[in-house]
């Protein structure tokens, strides 16, 4: 395994009147294949991952002053089987600013082990198999997903939906400030324990097990199955509404 650090330098972009941001974009090709993984990890700004013919990352760097973006720092550790992408914005940043948006494709059967960031979205898209996504500030959307899925935030939605769903598949899902959606295959065998202390709770088109309401005060929960029961899927939010769908 060999490591390197990327410094990244960018022109100055300004205006007659008002100093913008300095901006730049850094490329990444990696040789992934199915069985392999891949994590990356970062500070302000979007995750954007999905499924493409080839492992790439583009790194999009903003920042306030050019010696801000010159403090920008992505690590990179690389093996035969295994890419980990790591983030570090400059420690002291006073009144300025600095971020880092992603754009991410990975093979067909490629891992995601994590995908974190600190204040910003993450979005993942057709990506099947084992995947964790956090973020703590922002929301998650992933579609099109399979596989054991953890998923957690704390001031955001979760969205997700799955392609199939069933066998040993474990999928986890907490919030704390926001709602969570999750739409199922009709065909899926799964058990469904969902439990919130403010908002909506639903689930639609399966077999209630059990459900409860705190009575005196708030707080709900339900356990519900489909098909076989064989997965797990748990859902916790404190403020926020969660409804899970079978379509």
């Amino acid at each position: 395994m060999y490591k390197h650090k990327v410094f990244i330098v960018a022109g100055l972009l300004c205006s007659s009147a008002v100093m913008a941001d300095v901006t730049d974009q850094r490329q990444f090709d990696f040789n992934l294949a199915a069985g392999d993984s891949f994590s990356i990890q970062n500070v302000n700004g979007d995750l954007d991952i999905r499924v493409g013919s080839r492992a790439s990352v583009t790194a999009s760097l903003s920042a306030s002053s050019q010696a801000l973006l010159d403090k920008i720092e992505i690590e990179v550790d690389e093996s035969s089987n295994q890419v980990s992408i790591d983030t570090e914005l400059p420690k002291r940043m006073r009144r300025g600013h600095a971020s880092v948006d992603y754009v991410v494709t990975l093979p067909a059967g490629v891992a995601l082990d994590l995908a974190s960031t600190v204040n910003g979205d993450v979005d993942i898209v057709d990506i099947e198999g084992d995947i964790k996504a956090e973020t703590v500030n922002g929301d998650i959307d992933a579609e099109n997903l399979s596989g054991d899925v953890v998923m957690e935030t704390v001031n955001g939605d979760i969205d997700a939906s799955f392609l199939a769903l069933g066998g040993n598949d474990s999928i986890k899902m907490d919030t704390v400030n926001g709602g969570i959606n999750v739409n199922i295959p009709s065909n899926a065998d799964v058990t469904v324990e969902a439990e919130n202390l403010n908002g909506g709770l639903s689930v639609d088109d399966m077999d209630i097990i059990h459900q409860s309401k705190n009575r005196w005060g708030p707080g709900k929960s339900v356990e519900a199955s489909s098909g076989s029961g064989s997965a797990r899927l748990t859902a916790e939010s404190v403020n926020g509404g969660i409804r899970i769908r079978r379509d």
